[in-house]
């Protein structure tokens, strides 16, 4: 974690590395998983219990790759109340802001007997993948699928061997159960993904993935996606900060060290204005990852405050918010005094968070509005997951013959300027 001064040599580098994530991500792990998918190819589940002993270290038997139906069934049984109450309250919040995101088919008559419009299908199989027990992925992915129409969504979540058999928190039964979901595959990693993309015994290919995963698993996400659709690169959390002298940076420092709870790889970028604030901000850090108790907790704030952590100070307003729309991060948190005013400048991000009261990494729980976003800058040019992601959009267009022969003329001319040369009998045959 270092202090650097926008605009020279040393930021300029920093910034070309952020630019060559992807590319320097696939060169490091692109072989690598290839072997993992093929290994899958080639025995199937077979291969997902060995990937359990390589990785999760734990040896699994084949019953028990699938949870059984009945857990899911009785989950309410397994959750306090309250737990119970917030999740249904998060589904509900995240309902209602994918409900705004529908779209629409429509039929129209464009002119006298010609008729245009638009359908829309639903994926009929689609797999989420949910890293740890973090239920809070699976509601920002299986709802809006629910919503565009999906019929099976199908989980996938890697063991978490400390709680023991069936190694799957109960809250992610319980988020499937209140979503209509009945298959949940405790593997991870890139084989659950080439489980999901190539189909097992107990589940057919589906037609997407979505979810978050390491930087393997988006590197495998790509390689499928010759195969199946994917959501992006959506992988650890990333975040940048746009701040001021004026922010606080007990404050700023709390929301570094929430994103970075077990989550060694998160990004962060903080933009300031004054070395002095930096300063203070590196002193708060400091301070806040030595109260923490928690071993995971302490383990990922530290590697992420050593290895992942920007600090960057900014003359001008204007080369912050330019350095924000070039490097497009998944979350994007204004902390500056009338947010709302820096907003309309802002471009290419996953989302943003606005002013001292929207914590960005409980904005899901609190706020419902924020999907889960696409990372390594590709935010730039893959939308957060929303009701649309799980949609297969294809326009339809019906003439009558009428119409067909008033516009006869115009077509067959412009065809023969492109050189297309046999387009007449395209009429003459039905008129």
């Amino acid at each position: 974690m270092k202090i650097v001064k926008m605009g020279t040599e040393q930021f300029l580098k920093r910034q070309g590395d952020l630019l060559s994530r992807r590319e320097t991500i696939f060169d490091r792990y692109e072989n690598e998983v290839k072997v993992i998918l093929r290994k899958y190819r080639e025995i199937s589940e077979a291969a997902l219990l060995d990937y359990a002993k390589d990785f999760d270290h734990l040896e699994l038997k084949e019953d028990q790759l699938w949870i059984d139906p009945d857990l899911i069934r009785n989950s309410h049984k397994l959750l306090k109340p309250q737990i119970r109450e917030g999740i249904e309250l998060v589904v509900e919040r995240v309902k209602r802001f994918q409900n705004e995101m529908r779209l629409s088919a429509f039929q129209t008559q464009e002119e006298s007997g010609v008729y245009w419009g638009q359908e829309l299908r639903a994926y009929q199989r689609v797999g989420v993948y949910v890293p740890k027990n973090y239920f809070l992925t699976l509601i920002l992915c299986a709802v809006p699928a629910r919503i565009a129409g999906v019929e099976e969504i199908i989980v996938a979540t890697p063991p978490e061997t400390h709680l023991g058999a069936p190694y799957v928190d109960p809250s992610i039964f319980y988020v499937c159960k209140l979503l209509g979901i009945e298959k949940i595959l405790v593997s991870g990693g890139v084989g659950a993904l080439a489980a999901l993309a190539y189909g097992s015994a107990s589940s057919l290919p589906v037609e997407k993935i979505v979810g978050p995963t390491n930087h393997r698993g988006m590197v495998a996400k790509f390689l499928l996606s010759r195969d199946i659709g994917i959501d992006g690169f959506t992988g650890p959390a990333e975040i940048t900060f746009l701040t001021d002298h004026q922010t606080n940076p007990r404050m700023v420092a709390a929301d570094i060290v929430a994103v970075s709870d077990h989550n060694p790889d998160a990004q962060v970028v903080v933009l300031n204005n004054k070395q002095e604030w930096m300063e203070s901000l590196m002193d708060e850090l400091v301070q806040t990852t030595e109260k923490l108790k928690d071993v995971g907790s302490r383990h990922g704030a530290r590697s992420c405050l050593e290895g992942h952590t920007d600090l960057i100070v900014y003359e001008k307003l204007e080369e912050a918010i330019r350095f924000c729309n070039v490097t497009a991060p998944a979350q994007l948190s204004i902390l500056i005094k009338d947010p709302a005013e820096i907003l309309p400048k802002i471009h290419r991000c996953g989302s943003v968070v606005l002013g001292a009261f929207t914590p960005g990494v409980s904005l899901d729980i609190v706020g419902g509005a924020t999907g889960l976003v696409s990372t390594l800058g590709s935010a730039a040019f893959w939308p957060a997951t929303t009701v649309r992601s799980f949609l297969g959009v294809f326009n339809v267009v019906q003439i009558e013959k009428a119409a067909l022969s008033r516009l006869q003329a115009s077509s067959v001319a412009l065809a023969q300027v492109e050189g297309f040369t046999t387009h007449p009998d395209i009429f003459t045959t039905r008129i």
